[in-house]
Parts: C-alpha cells; sequence; structure tokens
C-alpha cells in the first residue's frame, strides 16, 4: 500500500514517465522532444533521490555510501543535462521551466529532506566513498562544460578570481549533500579538487581555442600566399613554403594538395559530360532526328563511364591522402586523430554522396530513355517540345524530372553545405 509519506514522490515519477511518453510521441519540433523528455527524466531522477534520502532519514533502509553516491550522482546528471546543452545559458533564458526552475526544484526538495534530522559530522576522518565519487562526477562535468564553453576572459588575475569563486558556490553545494557526512576539512580539499578542475579545464579549453584559430590563420596565409588558388599551385613558392612548417601547418599543406587535385578530378568530369552531350539529353530536335535512340543510349553510356572515372579517381585521391597522413612529420597523437577522422567519414561515406547523387540522375536519364524506346510509337518530338498521347506515359516522365530536380538540390546543397565549411575554415567570412 502506498504511504502517505511518498504520494509526492510517486506523482512526480507518473507525470516524469507520461513527460517520457508525450516526448516521444512523433513530433516535427526535435527540440520540443528533447526538452519534454529531458524534463521527465529528471523528474524521475529527483523523484527516486528524494524518496530514497528520505528512507534513509527514517532509518527504512541502511544509510550505506553507495546509496547516497548514487542520489548525488543522480543531481550530477539533472545538472549536466542543463550545462552540457549547445549554448547552456541561452537555453536557460529561452526555456527556463525545462533548464531552470525543475532543476531548482529538485534539488531544494532533496535538501530539505536530507537536511532535516541531520545529526553529527565525522570531524577528522577521510572522505567516504560516496564522497570521492560525488566529487570526480563533478569534475568530470566541469571538464566538459568548460570544453564546450571556454571562458573569454584573457586576465589573469581575474580568470584565477573567478575560478575561486565558482570553486567556492560548487564545493559549497557538495557539502550541503554530505554536510551529516564530511567535516569542514574534506569540504575545503573538495574546493581545491574543484579549482585545479576549473582552471586546468579551462587552461587546455582556450589553448585548443587558440590552435583551432592558428590553424585558421594558417589556411589563410596559404590562400593569401597562392599555395591554392581556385584549384591551382603556386609554383615553386609552394615547394618554398612547404619547409620549416609546424604541425598544424604540414597538415593543411596535404589538405589542400588533396583539395587541388579532388577539383581537378571533378572539372575534367564536368568536361566529360559536356563533351558527351548530356546538355542535350532531352533536347526534341536532337531526339527527332534519333533513330533508335542510339545517340541517346551513346550519351548514358558515356556519362556512365565518366562518372565510373571519377569514382575511381576520387578512391585514389582519398588512398594517396591516406598514406600522405600515414607518412606525415606530425605528433603522433595529432596523427592517430587525424586518421581515425578521415577512416570516419570514409566509413560513414561523407567524401561519395554527391557521387551516389550523380549515380541517381543518371539512373533517371535511362528511366526516361526506356520509356521513349517503349513508347516511341506514342511520342512526338515537335521542334525542342516532347508530346505524350498518353497521360499515363507523360506523369511518369514527369515522375523522373522531379527526380532529377530533386537530386540535382540535393547536390546543390551538399556543395553549399562544403563552400560554408570552407569560408568558415579559411577565417574569409566578412560580416555586410
Amino acid at each position: 500500500m502506498l504511504k502517505k509519506s511518498y504520494l509526492g514522490s510517486t506523482i512526480a515519477l507518473v507525470f516524469g514517465v507520461l513527460l517520457i511518453f508525450s516526448g516521444i510521441m512523433p513530433q516535427d519540433n526535435a527540440k520540443v522532444v528533447f526538452e519534454t523528455s529531458y524534463a521527465g527524466i529528471c523528474f524521475i531522477i529527483g523523484a527516486l533521490a528524494y524518496r530514497s534520502a528520505k528512507k534513509r532519514n527514517s532509518k527504512e533502509i541502511p544509510d550505506t555510501d553507495f546509496r547516497k553516491a548514487s542520489e548525488v550522482i543522480g543531481l550530477i546528471v539533472v545538472s549536466a543535462g542543463v550545462l552540457l546543452q549547445n549554448d547552456s545559458l541561452r537555453n536557460m533564458y529561452l526555456s527556463p521551466v525545462t533548464n531552470v526552475t525543475i532543476p531548482i526544484y529538485i534539488f531544494t526538495a532533496y535538501f530539505w529532506v536530507d537536511f532535516k534530522n541531520r545529526e553529527k559530522m565525522n570531524e577528522g576522518q577521510w572522505p567516504k566513498l560516496s564522497w570521492i565519487i560525488a566529487c570526480l562526477s563533478i569534475c568530470a562535468v566541469i571538464t566538459a562544460f568548460s570544453l564546450r564553453n571556454p571562458a573569454g576572459e584573457t586576465n589573469i588575475f581575474i580568470f584565477f578570481i573567478q575560478s575561486v569563486v565558482y570553486a567556492a558556490v560548487i564545493a559549497t553545494i557538495l557539502h550541503l549533500l554530505f554536510i551529516r557526512r564530511e567535516s569542514i576539512a574534506t569540504a575545503l580539499i573538495g574546493s581545491i579538487v574543484i579549482l585545479i578542475t576549473i582552471m586546468s579545464s579551462q587552461i587546455y579549453a582556450k589553448k585548443q581555442v587558440a590552435e583551432n584559430m592558428r590553424l585558421k590563420q594558417t589556411f589563410r596565409t596559404f590562400v593569401e600566399q597562392g599555395v591554392i588558388v581556385d584549384g591551382s599551385t603556386g609554383g615553386d613558392q609552394k615547394t618554398g613554403q612547404a619547409q620549416n612548417l609546424t604541425d598544424d601547418e604540414k597538415f593543411v599543406h596535404v589538405i589542400l594538395e588533396q583539395a587541388k587535385q579532388l577539383k581537378q578530378a571533378n572539372n575534367e568530369y564536368q568536361q566529360s559530360i559536356e563533351a558527351a552531350g548530356v546538355a542535350k539529353f532531352l533536347d526534341g530536335n536532337r531526339l527527332r532526328h534519333d533513330k533508335g535512340f542510339i545517340q541517346t543510349n551513346e550519351i548514358i553510356n558515356k556519362a556512365n563511364s565518366a562518372l565510373n572515372i571519377l569514382t575511381l579517381r576520387r578512391t585514389e585521391i582519398f588512398q594517396g591522402f591516406r598514406k600522405q597522413l600515414e607518412v606525415l612529420d606530425i605528433s603522433e597523437p595529432k596523427k592517430i586523430k587525424a586518421l581515425a577522422g578521415f577512416d570516419k567519414d570514409i566509413n560513414q561515406s561523407h567524401f561519395n554522396r554527391d557521387l551516389n547523387l550523380e549515380k541517381g540522375i543518371l539512373v533517371q536519364f535511362e528511366n526516361i530513355l526506356s520509356l521513349f524506346q517503349k513508347k516511341q510509337n506514342a511520342i512526338v518530338f515537335d521542334g525542342s517540345k516532347i508530346q505524350f498521347n498518353e497521360q499515363s506515359d507523360l506523369d511518369l516522365y514527369n515522375s523522373y524530372l522531379r527526380s532529377i530536380q530533386n537530386l540535382s538540390a540535393e547536390q546543390e546543397k551538399i556543395q553549399a553545405q562544403a563552400a560554408a565549411r570552407t569560408k568558415n575554415m579559411l577565417g574569409t567570412g566578412t560580416d555586410k
């Protein structure tokens, strides 16, 4: 039978489950799905932690370190869900109920029930396992948050003062969570550990940001000095620049060489497509004189052959790029990271999405040719126009054209995304 003292936590559990089910229902807005599901998870975690603390205080269950650590880790998970979002401060402002009100309500309820009937602290004892686990979990969240949100303050003194204030606040919350179990000495230890974590993670994050900025500047320098301009190199100038380079500059140099080769291969493919006559594939005047559609079939064969050559050329370029990375004279950690990123993209076929779309377009052209061959007696090529005697044939023809348009639009989208990434990498964007 449900006890009245647990009625509130039971309601919170049921409400949390309902929110989760509501969140996983099909919806168009991904943000609403996340916020609803996250709110439900918070209610469930908060209710379980509250009920556990209440049972410990009433001696219904053993007051063990494992149970206490489980409760605190649950609260840390609730906090992490807010702090580790992209642009967490903005999300707190735009969605205060999910990201502020609910977490504060959970923490307040837990503190209230855990503070009641508190006993004397364990003065003079070493920190217990539950406190150590909770402290390490908090440090892990701080590190993850710092890497996603590096501080903008450059003044060392102000940075230190800010870190001390943040560490004091977080350590105080940690101490309040364990006020019946740990001493003031333990709280001081926690403050020092958290301060070191904040400062070290922020310093590392700042260093990563500086390296990324330097890498962008390196890209910009290569472009401005003519190492690569519209797929061409600056001749002998490139050879001189390839010497005495940093790891990042060597890596950039290899990337730009690959970009040059890819662009050249793409240009050769476009020239082959133009030479094959793909642009006039649906020209009514040409089709009217193409008896048996022999020329049309030849256009498709040449286009497929050109695409196969491009696919093989790209494969050779990517294989060569990977071999260059393997022997590149850079630090081992950077080399491992670069190779892992390259292999991941290859496995997910990111490099050849546009080729798959191009193949899809050629397949639709083949479908159109098949329709022409089957219905050649029911189709009239009048000047530049193509007229069908049967509506079903016209509908089928239009469906092939729509497919081509959709695939072409997807190609343009991919190209725009690639251009945006390159623009961001080069750091050449300007505000208007």
